[in-house]
């Protein structure tokens, strides 16, 4: 199985080992797609690394702004990961709370949209599995508390919660539960 790693540099650590492309809020979101379709295979998992809120990931600069959140990826910017379709085995969104439907404690009030129809769509629009939590995610920085950084870099820690996976067809195939941290 190949892995492409998306970060987002918004999370604080050093760059992930392993093929990683490294983007910011300003970063346009061809770019991202561009660089997947360069490593399209049939068990390429890639695997986006950045902030998230219900149906909406802070990520690139997508077609439509975050009312509170700013620039990131969101429904109206399906049309552009058609581009990717049947291009990959799975994408991965280590996002806190973005398969979540509507706000929550946890948004620190920004508003939340619905994160199941993102994700089904999402993985009915690439043709392709879409894994996502409605939980929040945690990260290992990837750096000594002296900011020595560590071999490896930013790393995703594991699910936290509970994490479904959409079928290409855009139907739950697994709910699964983790170990719960808040």
């Amino acid at each position: 199985m190949a892995e492409f790693i998306v970060r987002d540099v918004r999370l604080h650590g050093w760059k992930p080992a392993g093929d990683t492309l490294e983007v910011n809020f300003d970063t346009p979101l061809q770019w991202v797609i561009d660089n997947i379709k360069n490593r399209a295979s049939n068990d390429l998992v890639v695997k986006f690394m950045c902030h998230g809120l219900p149906g909406f990931l802070i990520f690139g600069q997508g077609t439509t702004p975050h009312p509170t959140a700013g620039n990131g990826t969101s429904l109206n910017d399906l049309a552009m990961f058609g581009q990717i379709k049947g291009k990959l085995k799975r994408l991965e969104f280590h996002s806190c709370l973005v398969a979540r439907i509507g706000s929550c404690f946890e948004c620190n009030g920004h508003q939340g949209y619905d994160g199941n129809n993102f994700c089904y769509r999402m993985a009915q629009t690439i043709g392709a599995e879409v894994k996502a939590s409605i939980h929040l995610q945690y990260y290992q920085k990837g750096h000594l508390t002296d900011g020595t950084p560590m071999a490896g870099g930013i790393n995703f820690k594991g699910w936290n919660g509970r994490v479904f996976t959409w079928n290409a067809d855009g139907s739950i195939q697994k709910m699964e539960d983790f170990p719960y941290k808040d």
